[in-house]
């Protein structure tokens, strides 16, 4: 049995993989989150995470994206993946913003006042027509991803988060 996925431009598809780890003698669990690109990360995690383990393995069940392995000192481990679409798509205009550089954070109050709580993507333009006026930087939160020291930036994303009100 196999898929494939295929997306539209500006439209991604990565794995949300989850790892939780349960001790026996204690029945308390960790969890930790990944994002991977492809099943072979997914695999790879697997592998990373059993190999720095350490361990005898006693049993694995393998079901649709979901694995448990079983450890003799009674240790348990499940791996859960679903695919997760990610869609860069300006909401407007239809434009990748991931391929043009234009992935920013702005105040929730702003977003709200433009988007009316849409989770989605808008381009500056766009952003800035729905709001009918130029974007500054006291617009943009202090998420590391505003970083005008980040490569991937449009010139027009940098003007913005350096322009004064």
């Amino acid at each position: 049995m196999g898929f494939e996925i295929v997306n539209e431009p500006g439209v991604n598809t990565r794995w949300a993989v989850t790892v939780t780890e349960t001790v026996a003698a204690t029945a308390d669990g960790t969890t930790t989150k990944h994002l991977a690109n492809s099943l072979l990360e997914i695999e790879q995690t697997i592998s990373d995470t059993l190999r720095d383990r350490a361990g005898r393995i006693s049993r694995t069940v393998h079901r649709l994206g979901h694995r448990e392995v079983y450890f003799e000192d009674g240790t348990r481990i499940e791996f859960d993946w679903e695919p997760v679409v990610l869609d860069w798509r300006c909401l407007d205009c239809g434009v990748d913003t991931d391929a043009i550089d234009e992935y920013y954070m702005v105040h929730d109050a702003l977003w709200r006042e433009a988007a009316a709580g849409e989770r989605a993507q808008l381009c500056i333009d766009c952003l800035e027509a729905r709001l009918g006026r130029t974007l500054t930087a006291a617009d943009f939160t202090d998420a590391e991803v505003n970083s005008v020291d980040l490569p991937r930036r449009s010139q027009r994303l940098r003007d913005r988060l350096t322009r004064r009100s």
